[in-house]
C-alpha cells in the first residue's frame, strides 16, 4: 500500500500571503522608525530650546544677544512644530501600516488554518486506509487458517 504524500492545494497562495505579511510587517518596522527618528529630533530641538532659555534676559546686557536670543527660540520653536507635524504624519502612515498588517496577517492566518484542516484530514483518511489494509490483511490469515 501506498500512502499519498499531503499537499496543500494552496500552497502557492499561502506562501503569497505569508510574503505579503513579512513585507507589511518590514513596511510597519520602518514606519515605526520614522515616528521614532521624528522623536527623537524633536527632543533634540527641546534640548537647545532649554539650553537657551537657561540665560535669563537680564543676564544678556547686549540688544543685539538679546534678539538673536530671541530669533533663535523662535527659530526653534518652528522647527518643533515643524517636527511635531512630521512626526503627527509618521504617526498616521505608521496606524496605515499597522492596519496593511493586520490584514496580511489575518488573511496568511485564516489559509494556514484551513492548511490545518486538510493536513488533519488527510492524516484521518490515510490512518483510516491503513487500518482498513491492516483489517483486510487479517481477515486473510484468519480466512487461511
Amino acid at each position: 500500500m501506498i500512502l499519498k504524500r499531503f499537499r496543500f492545494r494552496l500552497e502557492t497562495v499561502l506562501r503569497h500571503r505569508e510574503a505579503l505579511e513579512a513585507q507589511a510587517e518590514q513596511n510597519y518596522q520602518r514606519a515605526q522608525v520614522m515616528v521614532e527618528e521624528a522623536n527623537v529630533k524633536i527632543r533634540a530641538q527641546e534640548t537647545r530650546r532649554r539650553e537657551a532659555m537657561q540665560i535669563a534676559p537680564d543676564e544678556i546686557t547686549d540688544t543685539a544677544r538679546l534678539q538673536n536670543r530671541e530669533r533663535f527660540l523662535l527659530t526653534v520653536q518652528a522647527a518643533i512644530a515643524l517636527l511635531e507635524r512630521e512626526r503627527e504624519a509618521a504617526g498616521i502612515v505608521a496606524d496605515m501600516m499597522k492596519t496593511e498588517l493586520v490584514a496580511a496577517r489575518q488573511a496568511r492566518e485564516a489559509l494556514s488554518k484551513l492548511r490545518e484542516k486538510d493536513v488533519a484530514e488527510h492524516t484521518f483518511l490515510t490512518l483510516r486506509e491503513e487500518q482498513n489494509a491492516l483489517d483486510e490483511m487479517a481477515t486473510m490469515r484468519h480466512g487461511r487458517v
